[in-house]
Parts: C-alpha cells; sequence; structure tokens
C-alpha cells in the first residue's frame, strides 16, 4: 500500500509539463523517501555507524534492500515456486524437494535476520509478500490442476490469502501494522504441509497406489485443518486492526 501510496503522490504532484528525466528523477526521490521512512525502524537505525558491523553497514546504505535475510527470503521464495511448477509439469519427486528447501529457507531468513541485527520493517514486509505469493501461486494451481475434491478446500483457503491481503493494505492505508501471529505460522506450516503430502501423493503413484491414497487422504485431512486454522487467524487479524483503529481514533 505504501508504494500505491507512492505513485499516488507523485503523479499527484507532476503534470505534463514536466520533462521525461524530471519526472523519472522526482519518482526516484518519492521511492528514496519512502524507503527511508522503513529504514528507521531497523535495527542498525539507532546504532552509530563505527559501531556497525559490515552487514549492517550495507543495509544501512542501501536502505535496508540488501541484506542477508532478504537474499534468502528471495531465494526461498525462488526455489518455492520453480518447486510448484515442476511438481505440477514434471512428474517425481525433484520439485517436492524444491518446495521442501524453499519452505526451509522461509524459516531461516528470519532467523538470519535477528542474528545478524538487520532485521526491518521492509524485510519483514517482503517476507510477508513472498509467502503470499508463494502460497496463492500454489492454492492457484491446484484449483486448476486438481481434482473435484481439492477444489472447496483450496478455494476456502485462497479466498482467505487474499482477504488477509486486504486487511494488511487497509491498515497500512489506516497506519496501521500487523504483524505475523504465532496462529499465523502455525496455519502456514499446516497449509505447506497439506501441499507437500498431496505432492507426495501424486509421486507415490508411480510405485503403489496404497501410499497415494494414503498420502493424498493425509493432505487433504491437513489441508481441512488449515482452513479452520487460516480463517481463526484471520479473525484475529481482523480483531486487532479494529482496535487499533478505535485506539488511533
Amino acid at each position: 500500500m505504501l508504494i500505491l501510496q507512492l505513485f499516488v503522490r507523485y503523479f499527484e504532484s507532476n503534470s505534463l509539463q514536466h520533462g521525461c528525466f524530471s519526472q523519472v528523477m522526482l519518482l526516484f526521490w518519492y521511492m528514496r523517501v519512502w524507503l527511508k521512512q522503513l529504514h528507521t525502524g531497523a535495527q542498525w537505525y539507532n546504532i552509530p555507524e563505527e559501531k556497525q558491523t559490515p552487514l549492517q553497514r550495507v543495509a544501512a546504505r542501501t536502505q535496508g534492500l540488501v541484506t542477508l535475510g532478504n537474499a534468502v527470503t528471495l531465494l526461498g521464495g525462488g526455489l518455492t515456486l520453480l518447486g510448484l511448477f515442476w511438481a505440477f509439469y514434471i512428474p517425481g519427486y525433484a520439485g517436492l524437494i524444491a518446495i521442501g528447501c524453499g519452505r526451509l529457507l522461509d524459516i531461516l531468513d528470519g532467523y538470519l535476520a535477528r542474528r545478524t541485527k538487520t532485521s526491518s520493517p521492509f524485510g519483514e514486509g517482503l517476507d510477508a509478500a513472498v509467502d503470499k505469493l508463494t502460497a496463492v501461486t500454489a492454492l492457484t494451481l491446484f484449483l486448476i490442476h486438481g481434482n473435484g475434491q481439492f477444489v472447496v478446500i483450496f478455494l476456502l483457503l485462497l479466498i482467505e490469502e487474499m482477504a488477509t491481503a486486504v486487511l494488511i493494505l487497509w491498515s497500512r492505508r489506516h497506519g496501521i501494522v500487523l504483524h505475523p501471529s504465532r496462529l499465523g505460522k502455525y496455519t502456514t506450516f499446516a497449509l505447506w504441509t497439506a501441499i507437500m503430502c498431496l505432492f507426495l501423493g501424486f509421486a507415490a503413484a508411480v510405485d503403489t497406489q496404497f501410499m497415494s491414497f494414503f498420502y493424498i487422504l493425509l493432505g487433504l485431512f491437513i489441508a481441512g485443518v488449515a482452513v479452520i486454522l487460516r480463517w481463526w487467524a484471520f479473525g484475529q487479524y481482523l480483531r486487532a486492526a479494529r482496535k487499533a483503529r478505535r485506539t488511533k481514533e
């Protein structure tokens, strides 16, 4: 939402009489201001430069864009997306391994950010955006290529993902920051466990029908639990946003 506000301010302050070069320079200036606003909440912000670690200096000079945590976040997201398309279109376990590695990196990025003291609002937002992108991609692919028994469960999960994204954007617009809850993290773990069980079922169908049926049934059960937990977590986010809104008023 901050990016959207950035572009709105840019176009409101611009006019057709400005040249193309002026417009580009003004846009870059707004982007720098936006990044600096996110930069002020970073772990290294109040640390003098002479006391910063090399990784903190790189993060500070790039307004929080270049950090070890952000690099791992993007690598994990890329591996997860690659694994998803691989698992759907190329039979075997390679896609499943890529998804597993991507999800492990998603767990590791936050630890590395805290360990190197380079965590920031931008890094947190990037992690959440990558999580949403991978989850929505996975759910959409299951809806497109899955069988009838997947449709209701994954449609409910996809609607919840979109509803949470809209709530977060609305909260940002009103100056409210919603941090991931513990329940939200548990539901994300349940969702990806269900997805990996389903992929195991698809891959096992080549060898044995019994194990394929077992993994698919287990995956559907965990996905059903994820639906309940996801909507419960959404209710928590909604209550937190309302409470914060009333407090600000």
